[in-house]
């Protein structure tokens, strides 16, 4: 067997490295959690993990060669097999190698986490859902102030461009949150926006709908699950247009989180013909523009600690606290951290008690690194306000 992994504690939970159809012939370089790993198929096909660091002198293995299912050295030809046993054509009686991982292909991803690690894989197909794209996305911000962004609904109104609360009417949102062991649910119900013209009879929604957007986080393999759907408020029956967005997070190092989406619809009425090119090429591209402003919005972050007792946290972010205890206990495994404030503060200064919650203690800002890779071809300048790129956003929007 291969050498032992000591990793970060993240690392003994899944994560989606790759999308299957880049992993090809040749190895490729994953960096997770500051950890430096290669990927690549085996004898029949079966990718395998390695650490991406010859044990001979420390080249790089991911700029080798795959040959014979063994990852081979470009340096000295000395090679590896998927456990990470190697092999030295200049000293044959030679032990050594190199800490490998286990891998699982799924859902059109590969999936990585250290040997012994916890958890299963979720479940990735939904019943009544049809699948419309997969997205891989980065934000330049470190892994907590992601989280807490998608475990946050009120920003949907200020920063959404097609989905998300009246932005006059977000008094009139409602929050109920719910917990167990190892989730967190949170349910907002609130007046949907003003829908665009060309999107209402697409979707099928409008103005003023009761839009419910409900989102359960889950711990290991981290993710949360988005589901959205819209009411009609005169009849009360529920549009025939629901939204699910699968979201994987993926803390690349210390700075950088990348996203993986998996969107679903059961939207059926445009029949197969109508899904193929008009149903899931806009959801495609809605999607895409959506994500894009989150990207804007936490590359401009002043402070990127997530520290939250530095912050004054109002009545929709009961969910925040709940989300990070549950993050450092289960997927960080450092139980007992202050979080700041708990909901039942809050819930306090919603009622009107605003000194339930302590002072809020002014920070020295953390610069915020320029946006990665995300493959929109819309470029989100550092120093932008949120208004200015989601203006811009807009424009692209509608010259595609």
């Amino acid at each position: 067997m291969g050498a032992d992994v000591h990793p970060r504690n993240e690392l003994a939970h899944w994560h989606p490295v790759l999308d299957s159809r880049t992993l090809r012939r040749a190895p490729v370089p994953v960096r997770l959690c500051g950890q430096d790993l290669v990927v690549f198929r085996g004898q029949d096909g079966t990718p395998a993990a390695l650490d991406d660091r010859c044990a001979h002198r420390a080249m790089k293995l991911s700029c080798g060669t795959v040959e014979g299912g063994r990852l081979a050295c470009p340096y000295h030809a000395w090679s590896y097999d998927a456990e990470g046993n190697g092999s030295a054509p200049s000293s044959p009686n030679l032990s050594f190698s190199v800490p490998s991982y286990e891998v699982q292909e799924a859902g059109g991803l590969v999936w990585l986490r250290a040997r012994g690690g916890t958890g299963d894989l979720p479940p990735l197909e939904h019943d009544g859902y049809r699948m419309v794209c997969t997205l891989r996305r980065r934000f330049a911000a470190p892994l907590e102030p992601v989280i807490d962004n998608f475990a946050d609904d009120e920003h949907t109104a200020a920063v959404h461009l097609a989905f998300g609360y009246d932005p006059e009417r977000m008094h009139e949102v409602e929050l109920t949150v719910e917990t167990t062991d190892d989730t967190v649910t949170s349910t907002c119900v609130g007046p949907h926006k003003k829908v665009s013209p060309v999107l209402a009879p697409l979707f099928g929604i409008r103005t003023g709908d009761e839009l419910t957007i409900d989102w359960t986080f889950h711990f290991s393999p981290l993710h949360s699950v988005f589901d959205m759907r819209w009411v009609d408020p005169g009849t009360g029956r529920e549009r025939s247009f629901r939204d699910r967005i699968d979201v994987f997070f993926i803390p690349i190092d210390d700075d950088t989180t990348e996203l993986v989406y998996r969107q679903m619809t059961t939207m059926r009425m445009l029949g197969e013909p109508g899904f193929q090119l008009l149903v899931r090429p806009v959801t495609s591209l809605i999607t895409a523009l959506e994500v894009r402003v989150d990207q804007h919005i936490l590359a401009n972050l002043a402070d990127t600690s997530g520290d939250l007792s530095t912050m004054r946290l109002g009545r929709l972010d009961r969910s925040l606290g709940m989300v990070r205890q549950r993050l450092d206990r289960i997927y960080r495994q450092r139980p007992g951290r202050t979080v700041g404030a708990d909901a039942s503060a809050i819930d306090a200064v919603a009622a009107g008690e605003p000194e339930a919650l302590p002072p809020v203690v002014r920070r020295s800002a953390t610069a915020a690194p320029p946006v990665a890779d995300v493959g929109t071809g819309v470029t989100v300048r550092r120093g932008d306000r949120p208004r200015q790129g989601a203006a811009r956003l807009r424009r692209t929007a509608r010259s595609v």
